[in-house]
C-alpha cells in the first residue's frame, strides 16, 4: 500500500472530535497559549481540522501542510477560506513564506526520521519564531498502569493504539529533547499535559471538575502526564 493511501486509511479511522483526544487537544492549546505569538503560523499535519480551527482564531495567516487529502477536505469544511492548505509531506514541502510559529502537534511520533524533519522545519521559521511540539508521553501514568497489567511489555513498547494510528516511536522527555537538540534547536520550555489514569474510552464520561483537577495535578508531575509539550527555537 502506498504511503498516502495508508495515511488516508488512518485518517478515516481517527476522528478526535469523537474521542477523548479532542478534549486533550483543547488542553494542548490551553497549555501553549502563554507561548503563542506572532501573526503567521504553519500547522504540519492537521488531522480533521480541530486544531486548524483553533489556530485561525489566533493568527492572521494560517498555512497547513498535510499529506492526506481526506484530512484536508475534512479540515476545509471546518475553516473554509480562513486557512491555506498544501497537499504535501513535510519532508518535501517548500513553504511560500517564513513563519512566526510552527505547530507539530502529535506529529513527530509518526515520522520515520523526526530529526531530519525538525532540521527541515526550522528553516521555515522567522529568526525569532517558535516551534510548538506535542507528542504522547511514554512514561505517562496510564502507560505505567498498562505495563503492570500486562497490556504493554515496557513503557517504550507500542500499544495497540500506537500501531493502529501508525506511530513509529514512543517519546519520553529525554528522547524528545535529544531529538530537538540533534536538529540544532534550543528547548525554551517543556511541561506535561494532563495526568491521564485510564485509556481514552473510560474517560469520556468523567465529570469536568475531575478532568480539571487531573490537568492541574499534572503540572506537578509532568513525567506522568499523557503528553509532552516543548517549545523550540533557533
Amino acid at each position: 500500500m502506498k504511503h498516502e493511501e495508508k495515511l488516508n486509511e488512518i485518517a478515516r479511522l481517527y476522528d478526535p472530535s469523537k474521542d477523548f483526544d479532542g478534549y486533550l487537544l483543547r488542553l494542548n492549546f490551553r497549555t501553549m497559549m502563554p507561548f503563542i505569538k506572532g501573526k503567521t503560523c504553519l500547522e504540519v499535519g492537521c488531522a480533521r481540522g480541530m486544531s486548524t480551527l483553533l489556530l485561525t482564531n489566533l493568527f492572521e495567516t494560517v498555512h497547513v501542510v498535510e499529506p492526506s487529502r481526506f484530512n484536508i477536505e475534512a479540515a476545509r469544511k471546518k475553516v473554509g477560506k480562513r486557512a491555506v492548505f498544501f497537499h504535501s509531506f513535510c519532508e518535501t514541502f517548500s513553504p511560500p513564506i517564513r513563519y512566526d510559529a510552527i505547530f507539530l502537534l502529535r506529529l513527530l511520533e509518526h515520522l520515520e526520521n523526526p530529526v531530519a524533519a525538525l532540521r527541515r522545519v526550522k528553516t521555515w521559521l522567522n529568526p525569532d519564531g517558535l516551534i510548538h511540539i506535542i507528542v504522547p508521553n511514554a512514561t505517562s501514568l496510564h502507560r505505567r498502569i498498562g505495563v503492570y497489567m500486562g497490556m504493554l511489555e515496557s513503557l517504550h513498547s507500542f500499544s495497540e493504539r500506537d500501531r493502529k494510528f501508525g506511530h513509529r516511536c514512543v517519546y519520553d522527555f529525554n528522547t524528545l529533547q535529544q531529538d530537538i537538540e540533534k536538529a540544532e534547536l534550543r528547548v525554551l520550555h517543556k511541561e506535561g499535559v494532563f495526568l491521564k489514569p485510564l485509556p481514552n474510552a473510560q474517560l469520556m464520561s468523567w465529570k469536568q471538575e475531575i478532568l480539571d483537577a487531573l490537568y492541574a495535578v499534572g503540572k506537578e508531575v509532568p513525567e506522568l502526564c499523557a503528553e509532552i509539550y516543548m517549545v523550540a527555537a533557533l
